[in-house]
């Protein structure tokens, strides 16, 4: 069996490999001590011993940096959660920098995804970003939800008002049929009065003058009784609108109401399509208890309250005495 030369230049090549392994290591360690003790110089105010009234002093005289890059080093130790990266030294600065720009959750995520020590700068970059644009995106959708829901509630602030005006074109009608209807009863009486004269005077030949206010008392008679049958039927008319307009206004609160809870709970939905159970949970108390409010302020509005009071009150009875095993 013939025996394997190895060259010289072979184990020089082997010997440095292994050398420059070993600086590497010490050399990413090297690097987190330092930013730990440029925290603790900082915030400990330790460069004041060494004859310094500064900090950036300091370190553009004594280390050779930058103030910017001091900040930058020392930005690491305070934004990286140790917990979530196993091993400090054999990441890297350029990872460790990268890491620092999200929150200590997200480092935790990306942790558990990702072989930190074995994964490119690009590829952390790359999860990094998609991490972000997740979030950014949700961010959107919530403000966008939020928009959405001012605008409902600006529509139902426009269909009360309007409702408003409805209800006081009523009472205004509702006033002047009352009106008419007291002054036809008021003529009636004067008619009454007329009717019951002596009966020499009502067989007598009426003067002009009683001609003539018998004339203008059956005028006004017609003329009330014609304006009566017009407010009547202009009541009944405005009071059809009127519940035809209420009867629509709450279809459509319903169904934006429908909408807005399917909405929620299309929300609560993960990117895999499934729903965790405590966020569903919370979707549906967040909908039973916003009806519940709502049903309340209806309840205060209304003009039959002791009706709906007791209705209320055997509903928190109902479910103060239900039996939920859970």
């Amino acid at each position: 069996m013939s025996e394997i030369t190895v060259s010289e230049q072979h184990k020089q090549a082997i010997e440095l490999h292994q050398k420059i392994l070993v600086s590497a290591n010490l050399a990413q360690q090297n690097i987190w001590d330092m930013c730990n003790g440029l925290k603790t110089m900082r915030d400990n105010k330790l460069y004041k011993e060494l004859g310094y009234t500064n900090f950036e002093e300091y370190c553009e005289n004594e280390v050779g940096m930058k103030r910017s890059n001091a900040y930058n080093y020392i930005s690491i130790v305070e934004k990286i959660n140790p917990e979530n990266v196993q091993s400090i030294g054999q990441i890297g600065m350029t990872k460790l920098s990268l890491l620092a720009t999200i929150s200590e959750p997200e480092q935790a995520e990306i942790a558990e995804k990702l072989d930190l020590e074995n994964t490119t700068v690009k590829q952390l970059k790359a999860e990094i970003d998609r991490l972000k644009g997740e979030k950014q995106e949700a961010t959107d959708k919530s403000i966008d939800y939020c928009r959405q829901l001012n605008n409902t509630k600006k529509d139902a602030d426009y269909y009360k008002q309007q409702a408003d005006t409805s209800k006081e074109i009523c009472r205004n009608i509702e006033n002047q049929l009352a009106e008419e209807k007291n002054k036809n009863f008021k003529l009636t009486n004067k008619v009454q009065e007329l009717e019951s004269r002596p009966i020499e005077v009502a067989v007598a030949e009426p003067s002009d003058n009683e001609r003539r206010l018998n004339e203008t008392i059956r005028a006004l008679e017609r003329e009330n009784i014609k304006r009566n049958d017009e407010l009547e039927a202009e009541y009944r008319e405005n009071e059809k609108i009127v519940r035809k307009q209420l009867e629509d206004e709450k279809q459509e609160a319903l169904r934006r109401q429908k909408e807005e809870y399917e909405e929620r709970l299309k929300n609560v939905q993960t990117a895999d399509g499934t729903s965790d159970d405590k966020d569903v949970f919370k979707a549906y108390f967040s909908i039973a208890y916003d009806s519940f409010i709502r049903m309340l302020d209806f309840a205060k509005q209304s003009q039959d309250k002791e009706f709906f009071k007791g209705k209320v009150e055997h509903l928190i009875e109902a479910l103060a005495t239900q039996n939920i095993n859970l």
